[in-house]
């Protein structure tokens, strides 16, 4: 996957996250009162499948780090925390204004000022979901995991090239299967995930297939096109997302390519997938916290997640401009470059 491809499959994640988080419960669409464009119990089995998102994220990140890694021999991981944590931060201090504003701080810290400046700097920190502390937005669970997530990429990396792809695999697969895995947001849930993107990565699986010929991309783009549905119904009734999700991330970053064949589209995707972590940041304070009478009053869920979208994109291209301008892209640049310097004086010692 080329750096475009992968944006489009960001973009398409993007949607999906929003799709999951908007019609992914019942109560509220009888209570927002939407009009399912499908019977409801479709409606819900596809926002229910939109949780692959998260594995969308894991995998992308997985691929990319062991491509970069391949190709510069880069290990920095301090420099990869500061991109992930520092846009993070800069949203979160808007946030807290706003918390401060509409006395969502004190409801969500508490009054006391000892736990309001523990919780607040845990929360600044990304770490509420890691030490179970409270949070101003439901949807940063993952910064916990995208701030762990490089250690555990390379320490997949030098997995399988000291015992190869079996080994990796095996690993994947036991960790979640045989540990378990209370919940979505359990580290160990991905695991097989982040497994598919560093063997894809190291394999040069895209790159043998963009190889073959078109005849026959397009019957494994049917077969991969076939398996999402069973793959979401058997999701849906059964449960194994920790596997199933792995099953259709990968069919998902498959069809990606074709997906990105299609002018039009593929523009509008891959500049979704662009400015995606500050979407992923902000939309929830869009649909849920301050303005979800406003997100809902369209009524159609089409009409309802395209609303989100073009307002959420507005909203985060905003921020990441206002990023730029007040030089916080330049520090955070300064700041990787400073870390890639010491891990290079380090490797050489």
């Amino acid at each position: 996957m080329t750096k475009k491809q992968t944006n489009v499959f960001k973009g398409v994640a993007i949607i999906l996250m929003f799709v999951h988080h908007l019609f992914g419960d019942a109560g509220v669409l009888k209570d927002m009162n939407v009009h399912p464009f499908v019977p409801q119990n479709i409606l819900l089995m596809i926002a229910s499948a939109g949780k692959v998102c998260v594995a969308i994220f894991v995998f992308a990140s997985a691929y990319g780090i062991t491509k970069q890694q391949e190709k510069s021999g880069d290990s920095n991981l301090a420099g990869r925390i500061i991109k992930i944590w520092m846009p993070f931060f800069f949203i979160y201090i808007f946030a807290a204004i706003a918390a401060v504003v509409t006395g969502n701080w004190k409801a969500t810290y508490g009054k006391a000022w000892q736990s309001n400046l523990y919780f607040a700097v845990i929360d600044a920190l990304g770490l509420a979901n890691l030490f179970g502390t409270p949070t101003l937005n439901g949807t940063w669970w993952y910064m916990s995991l995208a701030l762990i997530l490089p250690f555990i990429i390379y320490a997949a990396i030098k997995i399988y090239d000291k015992f190869g792809a079996i080994g990796t695999i095996v690993l994947g697969i036991f960790i979640p299967g045989c540990l378990g895995v209370a919940d979505t947001d359990s580290y160990r849930w991905w695991m097989l995930t982040v497994v598919l993107g560093v063997l894809l990565a190291k394999t040069k699986f895209f790159e043998k297939l963009s190889k073959k010929t078109m005849p026959k991309k397009t019957v494994l783009y049917c077969i991969m096109l076939a398996l999402i549905p069973p793959v979401i119904y058997i999701r849906y009734g059964v449960g194994g997302y920790w596997l199933l999700d792995t099953v259709l991330t990968f069919c998902i970053a498959f069809l990606t390519l074709l997906l990105c064949r299609i002018p039009g589209l593929r523009t509008i995707l891959r500049i979704l997938g662009e400015h995606s972590y500050y979407m992923f940041l902000t939309h929830s304070f869009i649909f849920y916290y301050y303005f979800r009478a406003f997100t809902y009053r369209w009524k159609y869920p089409a009409l309802i997640l395209l609303v989100l979208v073009i307002v959420d994109f507005v909203l985060s291209a905003v921020l990441d401009g206002l990023y730029r301008l007040l030089q916080c892209k330049k520090i955070e640049n300064y700041l990787v470059k400073k870390t890639e310097k010491i891990c290079k004086e380090g490797e050489k010692a």
